[in-house]
């Protein structure tokens, strides 16, 4: 409770006066401090108010996907669950650049076996082919997106001759279902290829893919 203390002194005009206004004076400043002292421990002695917390960690936030994300992400898994087992690939040379130089329109056949899968809350497949190539590949917008290795056979460029030299090349692929069969029976797409090249001599190709898919 708030201490108010008041007083208005006038100036004495008389020795006896002056007695009475000095007496008068210490009891009001032990009025004044015995107020201050009792205000002070009222002050003291009220709790402090409790901050106001969240129920809600900061350091948890929400981590859960939309439902739209949720599941475009289920489907893009379910799509890759049935590019699986094995298939027979064409493959047609449509470009071919610098020191890889085989010839554009022939045509090579590989077999590769396809095996979906799962890492950290991601999906994949991965194929591996007779021709000692390997991809994996993603799921998005209705494509299946592949990075992948293999090795490059080195062309003379004068004779457009295989020299017998082979260099490691990097691929990327870009495939579409061509069947809505489960799992899917026939793919099409394109491949491309760089290589840090054959006796020092960069190179690239392009091709045509078609898969059929002829077991598991």
């Amino acid at each position: 409770m708030p201490c108010v203390a008041a007083a208005r002194l006038t100036r004495p005009n008389s020795p006896n006066m002056q007695g009475i206004t000095v007496s008068l004076r210490a009891g009001l400043i032990f009025m004044v401090a015995t107020c201050v002292c009792a205000c002070l421990g009222a002050c003291s002695s009220t709790p402090a108010a409790a901050p106001v917390t969240s129920s809600r960690s900061a350091a948890s936030p929400a981590t859960s996907l939309p439902p739209q994300a949720r599941s475009s992400v289920s489907d893009a898994h379910d799509v890759l669950a049935r590019f699986s087992g094995t298939y027979v690939v064409v493959s047609k040379v449509t470009s071919a650049t610098g020191s890889y130089g085989e010839e554009v329109g022939s045509v090579s056949t590989y077999t590769w076996h396809a095996v979906p899968g799962c890492a950290s809350s991601a999906c994949y497949v991965s194929t591996t082919s007779s021709s000692s190539s390997h991809y994996r590949f993603t799921y998005a917008a209705g494509v299946f997106h592949g990075v992948g290795a293999g090795t490059a056979t080195c062309f003379d460029q004068t004779t457009s001759q295989p020299t017998g030299e082979t260099v490691s090349s990097a691929l990327t692929a870009s495939l579409k279902a061509a069947s809505t069969s489960t799992p899917i029976a026939r793919m099409t797409g394109s491949v491309s290829l760089s290589t840090p090249g054959c006796g020092g001599a960069t190179g690239s190709g392009r091709f045509d893919y078609t898969l059929t898919r002829t077991g598991s």
